[in-house]
């Protein structure tokens, strides 16, 4: 009596798996490391992004280790790394939804907001500004990381209030 029930309910399972049921696809999540980044990935185990569908999340990238001890110099240094980042992962500074920023000194935010500028002189994204004690790497006096959206940098539109017609 118990390999009957066994046989019917394996019948009933195929019988609902073959009725149109859909199942979700399976979301990937790439690591990306361009250039000689990989040592990084291998000896602190996190990448400089991770993309998910069109989602891309950058890494916080410093701004020692580029020759430049002041902050204009270490602010290119970073969206130099950032852009390579991006266009590894598929994606552009454009695409940039949101910013953080970690400043040893706040009150260049000025400073690095022109360099921000030259990097991403079509549109602005979310950013948010943070000061710090210290960051990770004793010569850096900024750290940023980022978020993007693959495309969403092709079609800006600059409101005050998103359109109802536009919001879920």
């Amino acid at each position: 009596m118990r390999n009957v029930w066994l046989m019917a309910m394996a019948g009933l399972l195929t019988a609902c798996a073959g009725s149109g049921a859909k199942t979700e696809p399976a979301v990937s999540k790439y690591l990306v490391n361009p250039g000689n980044t990989q040592r990084v990935y291998e000896q602190w185990h996190y990448a400089q992004a991770a993309r998910v569908g069109d989602t891309i999340w950058v890494s916080g990238q410093p701004g020692a280790g580029a020759g430049a001890n002041d902050i204009e110099g270490q602010t290119r240094a970073v969206f130099t790394r950032m852009k390579a980042v991006l266009e590894a992962a598929g994606a552009s500074l454009d695409d940039v939804v949101e910013l953080t920023s970690y400043h040893l000194n706040i009150a260049e935010l000025d400073k690095v907001g022109k360099v921000k500028d030259e990097f991403m002189p079509n549109h602005y994204p979310a950013w948010t500004a943070i000061g710090t004690p210290a960051l990770l790497m004793p010569d850096a006096l900024i750290e940023i990381k980022a978020v993007a959206v693959v495309g969403s940098g092709k079609r800006v539109q600059v409101v005050t209030r998103v359109p109802a017609a536009a919001t879920p």
